[in-house]
């Protein structure tokens, strides 16, 4: 394809919290707020914070996001000149009708990419974003790696991976995980020889499927991981 290529990375918005002599005293993270124009809404909603939050113009990236791109980037190479790193929440309407994408990060950081890859996957998101759904089965994935169960050491986590056609017949891809270790398992078997061809046995439309990855991890490190469906 021609078209340019849009790396995007999940990223996520934080504000600063300060004392009553304005100076920050810890930096926050809330789920509802993803922008300074979200918390500028939220201020005026809640006026009694007005004093107390501060838009830093700070937005931060999951560790696991480094690696992928180091998985990811030497195949990338040939496309240089038409590739463009964006951060998720300054994607565009207009940039997804444009180009081509690649999505690395936390499933919870899509931003408006989410809509788009939930309404044509296999999966749904549950309470929350370490929670994916089968609508096939009813089967339900947790990912422990945000609770890990009492007196184990070794967690699972879950990888996805889609492929499917964008609104202008360009192609959106997603290297995504629940956390760390699922962004990082996933990228590196998407990118791997052997795996890609585990992957093209078990599907029927190369151009658009989805994939998900039962990670183990134990201390934050990918060990293993299976193809589950």
């Amino acid at each position: 394809t021609n078209r340019p290529l849009l790396l995007v990375v999940g990223d996520y918005y934080i504000f600063a919290e300060t004392d009553k002599n304005m100076e920050v005293q810890r930096l926050v993270r809330e789920f509802s707020i993803n922008s300074a124009g979200d918390l500028d809404q939220y201020l005026k909603l809640h006026p009694e914070y007005d004093d107390r939050y501060q838009d830093m113009q700070l937005n931060y990236l999951p560790t696991s996001t480094a690696y992928a791109l180091k998985d990811l980037m030497p195949l990338l190479a040939g496309a240089g000149a038409r590739t463009r790193l964006v951060m998720a929440s300054a994607l565009t309407p207009a940039m997804l009708k444009s180009a081509d994408v690649i999505y690395i990060g936390y499933l919870s950081g899509m931003g408006m990419l989410s809509d788009l890859v939930f309404s044509g996957s296999r999966f749904d998101v549950g309470e929350s974003f370490d929670v994916l759904i089968d609508r096939t089965t009813g089967k339900r994935y947790v990912s422990q790696a945000a609770m890990p169960v009492p007196g184990e050491q070794m967690y699972h986590d879950f990888g996805y991976f889609a492929t499917f056609a964008g609104p202008s017949g360009n192609q959106i891809m997603i290297i995504a995980g629940t956390r760390d270790v699922a962004v990082m398992h996933t990228a590196e078997t998407i990118t791997r020889k052997d795996s890609l061809q585990q992957l093209s046995t078990r599907i029927v439309n190369s151009r658009s499927f989805d994939a998900l990855y039962d990670v183990y991890a134990i201390d934050g490190i990918n060990l293993n991981g299976t193809l589950l469906l």
